[in-house]
């Protein structure tokens, strides 16, 4: 996991980045920042400035958000039995741990806020431990719901919670909109195969389709990230890789590869058939949604697997969510048919099978108990950015970026995909902080990156130092891992051909190559490289290699808040972003015009020497957004606490007089003074 806390990762720090109109992350990009900085520095704030709690907090805390979530879920079971079971065996899967294990934070998220999801629909769809009614006939109609009308102030303090859960939730992992849509649906046709009433199920879809929309709006003005060409891209996650080829077993035994015995998780699989041949009455509706979100969620995952879909799906460990709440579901079924339910003396099998339950829920515990009980959770011994810690931090020479490259589950920081086997992120240097979960991914830079990788892949190019200097990258990163790759393999002899870069560090995880043809992110070019900056594209890069007379600005903060003033003799100033005409170059107080560098980069031409100062200049509709963002995020908080029921509570309290009547006292301790 990336290190909430560092040299740029204070509560102040992510407030200022998240208010400004530049987005940092990556190359940059003049646009709203993610929500989820404002949200860990209003996290960071409340914990007195401690990222480092708040983010043991959030990985640890996920866990029992899930727990307390599916026990809720398992409250229609109305049987404290089944809901502890239910709660136990979704926390007991390895897909958390396994989730902490690979550092797969969304993942992880997702995990705990699903079952919050799906019992917010059982609520709003007013579903009752009870069989349904027949309004003609007054009897009940065999293996059916009842389900009871939910009147609209209830309605909407759900809507307004369900809102707020996938809005919080997406801001950090935005796959889950999509695995939440996946789930309703799932979840829908199973209630109307169950009988459930056209009137649950229709007030169940109308909220959950409501809750994603508002979730998209709550986030908004940062959500306009993804109105773009690639928004499905944007959407699902830049881990969504088709035809990994894991394979349906490992898949339905939730094992990535860092799991034992990850075949007694099929044990859990048993109660999901338990449940469909053996419950009646409304636990059979139960038993259908349970199978329904198993075996979609498995379907899709495999399907994405073998890459069979048009459309990319979110991470393996993402859509195996919805298998996971099932898995839940159908356990607690179980449960409460058998403690529940008379069987007849008759039904041999019957019996034969409630004993085997218990027997299949304690396998399929196993492969927890087993990787978890050291302690280490199967993390690595040591994280690819404990070995970055050689490179050097803000160093005199300039600022400079430095880019990861390799398997997209490795890198330590936002992707962008080039092929199904290689992605690769870009970082500021100093250590790598939260700051880089989020990254533009589709700017004038990043084109220009994705072409002089591709060409690199295909081994089309030996400059490709040259070609992505105006980028200033300094070091290439290519981690490993315990088992590399062969299209990391492949990239690395690549690296090594390579005539502007050199390699500085090479072990069996991780492999460091510096760019001797970099330039800093803000740095004086001499008279070739300000001519050349007026080109576009590859050719001209490759023939002429830039230089820098000098660097400005350096220090540890990002490029869009320096507050830092250089001493400035003429020339042509490079700024390694995009292009936008809100950046502010002045010399002694005189602006300077910026220009685009490089078909990609901005410039500023300044013949006069002089004091020089950098700002980006936000505009003042970014802070009028941010005051109804928060307006909006406080009426929904107000709605879902709905606090006016503590209010009615008190008032429905009735008065009541009493009288003490001393009279009686005297002869009660005489009394009892004679017994004596």
């Amino acid at each position: 996991f990336m290190k909430f806390d560092g040299s740029l990762a204070t509560p102040s720090s992510l407030f200022e980045m998240f208010r400004s109109g530049w987005w940092s992350s990556g190359f940059g990009q003049a646009t709203a920042n993610p929500t989820g900085l404002g949200l860990l520095a209003l996290g960071g704030y409340l914990v007195f400035g401690n990222l480092a709690a708040l983010q043991t907090l959030m990985l640890v805390g996920s866990l029992f958000v899930g727990f307390f979530g599916m026990w809720r879920l398992c409250g229609a079971f109305a049987n404290s039995r089944a809901r502890l079971v239910g709660a136990i065996i979704y926390v007991g899967l390895p897909l958390s741990y396994d989730a902490i294990a690979r550092g797969r934070f969304a993942a992880l998220l997702t995990i705990a806020a699903l079952p919050w999801v799906f019992d917010t629909l059982r609520r709003v769809g007013g579903l009752q431990a009870a069989q349904r009614i027949d309004v003609t006939t007054k009897s009940l109609i065999a293996n059916s719901e009842r389900s009871v009308g939910v009147g609209i102030a209830r309605r909407t303090q759900l809507a307004a919670g369900l809102i707020l859960v996938l809005g919080l939730v997406s801001a950090f992992a935005p796959a889950l909109l999509v695995v939440t849509f996946i789930g309703v649906v799932l979840w829908t046709i199973a209630s109307m195969f169950g009988g459930t009433s056209l009137r649950s199920v229709g007030m169940m879809l109308f909220v959950g389709l409501t809750g994603l929309v508002g979730a998209l709006l709550i986030n908004l003005p940062w959500s306009t990230h993804f109105v773009s060409a690639q928004w499905w891209a944007l959407l699902v996650g830049d881990q969504s890789v088709g035809g990994r080829n894991i394979g349906l077993g490992s898949l339905a035994s939730l094992d990535f590869g860092n799991l034992r015995g990850g075949f007694f998780v099929l044990g859990a699989y048993f109660c999901v058939g338990c449940a469909v041949f053996i419950a009646n009455s409304w636990r059979f509706v139960w038993a259908l949604r349970s199978a329904a979100l198993v075996v979609g969620g498995l379907l899709l995952a495999v399907l994405d697997d073998r890459a069979l879909l048009p459309i990319e799906l979110p991470e393996p460990a993402i859509l195996l969510a919805l298998v996971a709440c099932g898995l839940g579901l159908a356990g607690a079924t179980c449960t409460s048919i058998f403690s529940e339910t008379a069987l007849s003396k008759n039904s041999d099998w019957r019996r034969s099978v409630g004993l085997l339950v218990p027997v299949a829920i304690a396998v399929s515990l196993l492969p927890t108990l087993l990787n978890v009980a050291n302690g280490r959770w199967s993390q690595p011994q040591s994280t690819v950015s404990q070995l970055l810690a050689q490179l050097p931090d803000y160093p005199a020479v300039g600022n400079y970026r430095t880019l990861f490259i390799g398997d997209n589950e490795l890198l330590p920081v936002s992707t962008n995909s080039i092929t199904n086997e290689v992605s690769y992120g870009v970082s500021d240097d100093g250590p790598v902080s939260v700051v880089s979960y989020w990254a533009p991914q589709h700017t004038a830079m990043n084109t220009l990156a994705d072409h002089a990788l591709i060409a690199l892949i295909k081994n089309d190019t030996v400059r490709v130092g040259r070609q992505i200097s105006p980028l200033a990258i300094r070091y290439i990163v290519v981690p490993l891992g315990s088992r590399p790759s062969l299209s990391s393999m492949r990239l690395v002899d690549s690296l090594s051909n390579q005539l502007d870069l050199r390699r500085t560090y090479f072990s069996r995880d991780l492999v460091i190559f510096e760019n001797v043809a970099w330039i800093p992110i803000v740095s004086v070019l001499d008279e070739q490289s300000a001519v050349a900056s007026q080109k576009v594209g590859d050719p001209a890069l490759i023939v002429q290699e830039l230089h820098s007379v000098s660097s400005l600005f350096v220090d540890n903060r990002s490029v869009a808040v320096k507050t830092s003033r250089s001493r400035f003799d003429g020339g042509t100033i490079h700024l390694s972003v995009p292009f936008d005409e809100r950046w502010d170059l002045s010399v002694d107080g005189a602006r300077i015009a910026p220009r685009v560098a490089f078909g990609a980069t901005t410039a500023f031409d300044a013949p006069v020497e002089g004091i020089v100062q950098l700002r980006y200049k936000t505009s003042p509709l970014r802070y009028l957004f941010l005051v109804i963002q928060g307006l909006v995020w406080f009426g929904l908080l107000i709605l879902a606490a709905n606090f006016s029921r503590f209010r009615t509570r008190w008032r429905g309290v009735p008065n009541q007089s009493v009288t003490l009547i001393a009279e009686n006292s005297q002869p009660v301790l005489k009394l009892e003074r004679e017994a004596k």
